[in-house]
């Protein structure tokens, strides 16, 4: 029953993907109907949009069919380390598909994600095809590796970012997690020294190791994110959607 639920919620978000009206009004038909449909579906299963609410969830998605833009690529390294908790590992996938379901709002769009740990585990490919992307989010289990190689979860989404280009591509690269790298930190820094237009993003929960999520995204306040609770999501969201989609906030 829980599985057909999902199912029925991405394919609600498909939905959106193919609907092509001439004038994107959020306040008239069909994206009404299809916006307060897609914020149900969300706030329903997805923990952080709860706690951002349905007034919230329903209002930046009508932002973003009015006034944005999210044609950018975004990859997303997920800490699958045992440092982090079940419920934490849960947070992370949960706020990638909230800012991945927002940002599908053009199917221009572009996603890719990996778990990162001791070794790699791949989540999903670059894609446009938020269904695709969201299963694989679902279906991606914890690895509880004993050390953390965030280096190589960086250096993954470089990859992705690039797709074959050799020297840059302009992306967004958002890195989840504690910060409690313990191994290869020397590869770290030759991975930081590669990025040329990637834009890094850090967001840091539970017993956060600020220092080196600082050195990964820089000390700019619309680089590194600290959570101290997850509830405190709703005063970040702006921010972090900015680097993914060019939107108005009304």
């Amino acid at each position: 029953m829980i599985f057909l639920k999902f199912i029925s919620f991405i394919l609600l978000l498909s939905l959106s993907l193919s609907t092509t009206v001439p004038q994107r009004d959020p306040l008239t038909e069909p994206w009404k109907s299809l916006l307060e449909a897609r914020t149900q579906a969300l706030t329903e299963d997805n923990t952080v949009a709860k706690e951002l609410g349905e007034s919230l969830v329903l209002k930046i998605q009508q932002n973003i069919v009015r006034h944005g833009k999210c044609d950018s690529r975004s990859c997303f390294a997920i800490d699958g380390s045992a440092s982090i908790s079940p419920s934490a590992f849960q947070f992370q996938k949960d706020l990638v598909k909230l800012l991945a379901s927002f940002a599908a709002l053009d199917d221009e769009a572009e996603f890719s994600a990996v778990q990162y740990g001791l070794a790699n585990r791949p989540i999903s490919l670059e894609t446009s095809n938020i269904t695709e992307f969201l299963t694989s989010l679902e279906t991606a289990k914890q690895a509880n590796a004993s050390r953390t190689f965030i280096g190589a979860g960086i250096a993954t989404c470089i990859r992705r970012i690039r797709r074959g280009e050799a020297e840059s591509a302009k992306g967004t690269i958002f890195v989840l997690g504690d910060g409690q790298a313990n191994f290869a930190l020397g590869f770290l820094d030759e991975v930081l020294a590669e990025v040329k237009d990637e834009r890094l993003v850090a967001v840091g929960f539970g017993n956060v190791n600020r220092s080196l999520l600082e050195t990964i995204a820089g000390t700019d306040q619309d680089s590194v994110f600290l959570l101290p609770s997850y509830a405190d999501f709703h005063i970040i969201i702006y921010s972090l959607l900015l680097n993914i989609c060019s939107f108005c906030n009304e």
